[in-house]
């Protein structure tokens, strides 16, 4: 089930158990009122029933609940991590002006009217990743021997090598599997 559909289940059992309170309500107004017929003892026990019927359903859809936020939160951690890669990934290009695309075109068509262009790629590979991990990594040191990065910023500029690549290797070689 995706996180709406929980929600959805979620939204219509808390209906079904409003709805079942508003019945029992009306209920036992009729018999206050001395429309009913059962006695005291056995209306009793209806309103207790009833009420753990209620109790049971809103516990149910509590749980739906806990699955869509749990669900919820899984999706914005997985969306925040996408922006902060795609942000290191831009870092490291402005930065060390190294290639940080995680495709590879091998052919295509461009055309100066956009629906006849198209474009047809594949992935890196986990070693290809590598290569250009390595690549960012000498161009820093290049950068450094020069002085064109301090030493704080190199450090962080690593971390982000360690960081993105690091990631894309685990991504790319889950995407094989």
């Amino acid at each position: 089930m995706n996180k709406y559909e929980y929600w959805n289940k979620c939204c219509e059992l808390l209906e079904q158990a409003n709805e079942k309170e508003a019945k029992l309500e009306a209920y036992v107004q009729k018999w206050l009122s001395g429309e009913g017929v059962l006695s005291s003892e056995t209306m009793e026990q209806t309103i207790i029933t009833v009420n753990d019927q209620i109790s049971q359903i809103r516990s149910e859809a509590e749980k739906f609940k806990l699955e869509f936020d749990r669900l919820s939160k899984e999706e914005k951690l997985q969306q925040e991590q996408l922006e902060s890669s795609k942000t290191t990934g831009m870092r490291l290009r402005y930065q060390l002006g190294v290639d940080t695309d995680k495709m590879v075109i091998t052919g295509g068509v461009l055309s100066s009217n956009a629906s006849e262009s198209h474009l047809i790629g594949r992935d890196k590979t986990a070693e290809e990743l590598e290569i250009d991990k390595q690549v960012a990594l000498t161009t820093l040191r290049e950068r450094v021997a020069k002085k064109e990065v301090s030493l704080s910023e190199a450090s962080q500029l690593k971390n982000d090598i360690e960081n993105y690549y690091g990631k894309n290797n685990e991504m790319s070689s889950s995407r094989h599997m």
